[in-house]
């Protein structure tokens, strides 16, 4: 396997470890991942045009008064370079949020750049930072700056 699938792979267990071990912290359910439960086989790995992607979806569980009716699903689109490179994130379901764009694109400033993202940065960091945004909303971080 390679390095970037078992850092991710480690990533996605702590986050289930999270999730199991004290429900009040739990912000993501994971809902798939790339990884099968036949250990030996390879990760699935998506293809485009800007490179190659492991995908990773779940639901967001945002506790702000306006976004806490519901879970929201997002899509993580982690590249084959990360940590060096930072994952693209978009709400699936429909959101009106001012951090969010009308195709679901998710403006944050950790995501933004490559200048802005660390190798140190992990998928929870990610996951803490969208659940952050969507509970509380920056104008200044707007979608149509980012």
């Amino acid at each position: 396997m390679h390095k970037s699938a078992k850092r991710v792979y480690t990533e996605l267990n702590t986050i289930n470890i999270k999730n199991h071990g004290n429900p009040n912290s739990k912000k993501f359910i994971i809902d798939t991942t790339p990884f099968n439960d036949d250990p030996s086989e390879p990760p699935a790995i998506v293809k485009d045009d800007h490179g190659e992607y492991y995908i990773i979806t779940g639901r967001i569980l945002p506790t702000s008064n306006i976004y806490n009716r519901s879970a929201f699903i997002i899509k993580l689109k982690v590249p084959t370079e990360y940590p060096f490179k930072p994952p693209q994130v978009e709400m699936v379901t429909p959101i009106y949020h001012p951090n969010v764009g009308p195709q679901g694109k998710i403006c944050i400033p950790m995501l933004r750049s490559t200048n802005a993202w660390k190798a140190t940065n992990t998928l929870t960091d990610v996951i803490d930072s969208v659940v952050d945004y969507i509970d509380r909303p920056n104008i200044d971080e707007a979608e149509s700056s980012g």
